[in-house]
């Protein structure tokens, strides 16, 4: 198997923050908010605004949201319910340490446990802390979700409507010239290959993108 130009990333996955996007429906905004508060022990805020928001913060007094996306298609199990715009939900963790994957792991449970779920409609987007990445390890992260995205997109088993909107594919011709770059290449360089000059508006849906890392120094992962 090539390796596709791809040097050994100098970071370890364990010491970069993370954080998490969870698209769900099947409980309204306030149950899951007020269901991770019973979780915590805490109490759910709710905010409102444009995402009518709602907070709540765990024992580590970190902030986790309950937020509106209104690309979910809401449903419930429950026939008697009648749903609509409140049964949107997306869930915005805070930024969190590899040792708090279990707190993660029991978040997603309880919302599960409240009669939370998922459709074709929901994805999951994972965000990694990129302010320890320079031009080459971007260009690293890069060449290997290219090199494996085929064996990811069928592990997870990507909605192929997915692929075409949300998740889109690493375009191979921006890749190639990114691997033409030399190794002192600056950020501005590679960021002018990555947009080609543009704003990088239409490069939002991919799903190994340097759109985040520009707009907010982290690297957003869009395959779920």
């Amino acid at each position: 198997m090539q390796n596709c130009g791809v040097r050994r990333l100098p970071l370890d996955f364990k010491d970069q923050y993370f954080g998490c996007e969870i698209e769900l429906t099947g409980i309204n905004r306030a149950t899951a908010a007020q269901t991770l508060a019973n979780l915590f022990g805490t109490r759910a805020e709710h905010s409102g605004g444009g995402y009518d928001a709602y907070r709540v913060k765990d024992l580590d007094g970190k902030e986790w949201k309950i937020v509106r996306d209104g690309s979910i298609h809401p449903e419930c199990r429950r026939r008697s319910v009648l749903i609509g715009e409140t049964y949107k939900v997306e869930l915005n963790s805070p930024k969190l340490e590899y040792g708090e994957m279990e707190k993660l792991q029991e978040v997603v449970r309880a919302l599960r446990r409240a009669g939370g779920i998922v459709n074709d409609s929901c994805g999951m987007h994972v965000h990694v802390d990129a302010s320890k990445h320079t031009p080459q390890s971007l260009k690293n992260v890069l060449s290997i979700m290219y090199s494996k995205e085929d064996v990811l997109f069928a592990a997870l088993k990507v909605n192929p409507a997915r692929i075409n909107s949300y998740c889109q594919a690493v375009d191979e011709p921006i890749l190639e010239e990114i691997r033409k770059l030399p190794s002192g290449a600056s950020m501005d360089q590679l960021k002018d290959r990555w947009y080609r000059g543009r704003d990088g508006s239409d490069y939002h849906y991919h799903q190994s993108r340097y759109h985040a890392f520009y707009a907010q120094k982290k690297v957003m992962l869009r395959i779920f």
